[in-house]
Parts: C-alpha cells; sequence; structure tokens
C-alpha cells in the first residue's frame, strides 16, 4: 500500500513465449484499474450530453416552431432530423434555435408546458425574433 493508502503498484509476470514484468497501478481497496483520462473524458462528454433539456426547433420550410424536452439532446436531435418524429416529419429542415438544460428531467417538463402556454408563446416570440432576426 502506498503513503496515502489508496494505490499500489502491483508487479505481474506474464509468460508469453518470454518473460515480462508489468507494473499496474490498482485502486488497494477495490482492486480496480483507474479510469483512464480518455474514457474519463469521453463519460464527461457523455454527462454533457444526457443532461434534461428543453429546446426549441425552427422548421426553415413552414417558418414555425416546435418545443420538447429530452434526456439526450444529440439523439432527439438527430430523431428530428432524420424524420422519425411524427409532429416534424415534414418540417424539415429544423434548425436548434434555443436550448435550456436542467438538473431534472421533472424541471425540463415544467419549462417545456410552460412555453407551449400563452405566456410562454409570448416569451418564446421575443426569443425567437433575437435568434431568427439576426
Amino acid at each position: 500500500m502506498s503513503p496515502d493508502g489508496n494505490w499500489r503498484i502491483i508487479f505481474l509476470k506474464i509468460t508469453l513465449g518470454s518473460s515480462s514484468v508489468h507494473s499496474v497501478k490498482r485502486n488497494a481497496r477495490t482492486g480496480k484499474r483507474p479510469v483512464s483520462t480518455r474514457r474519463r473524458a469521453e463519460a464527461d462528454k457523455a454527462y454533457t450530453m444526457i443532461r434534461p433539456t428543453v429546446y426549441l426547433l425552427y422548421s426553415n420550410k413552414d417558418h414555425r416552431t416546435y418545443v420538447g424536452s429530452t434526456n439526450n439532446i444529440e439523439r432527439r436531435i438527430r430523431e428530428h432530423k432524420d424524420g422519425k418524429c411524427i409532429s416534424t416529419k415534414n418540417r424539415r429542415p429544423l434548425c436548434l434555435i434555443y436550448s435550456e438544460e436542467y438538473d431534472s428531467i421533472v424541471e425540463a417538463r415544467k419549462r417545456e408546458h410552460y412555453f407551449k402556454s400563452h405566456a410562454g408563446r409570448k416569451e418564446l416570440g421575443r426569443i425567437i425574433e433575437n435568434h431568427i432576426g439576426e
């Protein structure tokens, strides 16, 4: 065990035609290898993709909007663009003009419900003017 009490170096002798010695860094309590920096970066990227999100799509075909919520924004946008959603299938091409991330899907659904109300549509009108008018 190392001085900090968590990591230790284990030497393994592996025979594959010739002898060689490899050192493997493992957690002292669990015996598992640490997650590589690359895998940690991929996990962080995956975490950011699965944040509950409310999004606003704009149809360049009929100039209408679509409001939705999801827990994986990249997957959901891909579904819209591939025509897998009945409500937006005939309104392509679509572009994402606005999104908000939340801590829980319940909060995201509440915000989506608000955007579909009269007051929320007024707020969306201001958002659209800011994004489409540019």
